[in-house]
């Protein structure tokens, strides 16, 4: 499936967020326990690539319907199924610091590393407003009436 640029702009922010969490993470730690809270990291990073991708085909297959309660409904499906990725990452960290293979700052790398979803769909909005205008607005700022 091929992704819009809004899409691979988010996985690339996502990624680009991995490394510096990381960063921070190993520079709270200054030890060994910045370790699991990368895996965290690492953990959630595959989680919001996997989010990104669904939304992706959420919005394909969303277009597609003439119901709008039938499209409505799908919406919120795959909405609880984005959710429901978030939390199979976060609870893997969880059964990973409970099986004392990794530290609970797993779980820390993990909260924090699912924010970064957040971030990169906060980056586009600068993109996608330049991309697309449904309202025309006058230079005084006035809405024309008019739509795209």
């Amino acid at each position: 499936m091929r992704m819009s640029p809004l899409a691979k702009r988010m996985v690339i922010v996502i990624c680009l967020m991995l490394p510096i969490i990381a960063a921070i993470g190993a520079a709270a730690y200054r030890s060994w326990a910045a370790l699991p809270f990368a895996a965290g990291t690492a953990l959630s990073t595959v989680a919001n690539v996997v989010k990104v991708i669904l939304l992706e085909r959420t919005v394909a297959r969303a277009v597609t319907f003439t119901d709008t309660v039938k499209a409505g409904n799908y919406l919120r499906l795959q909405n609880l199924l984005r959710f429901g990725v978030t939390a199979a990452a976060l609870m893997a960290a969880v059964i990973f610091s409970l099986l004392d293979a990794f530290d609970t700052a797993i779980i820390y790398g993990a909260a924090v590393g699912v924010l970064s979803f957040q971030v990169a769909a906060f980056s586009i909005k600068g993109l996608a407003s330049k991309q697309v205008n449904p309202i025309n607005i006058r230079e005084d700022g006035e809405d024309s009436g008019t739509r795209q």
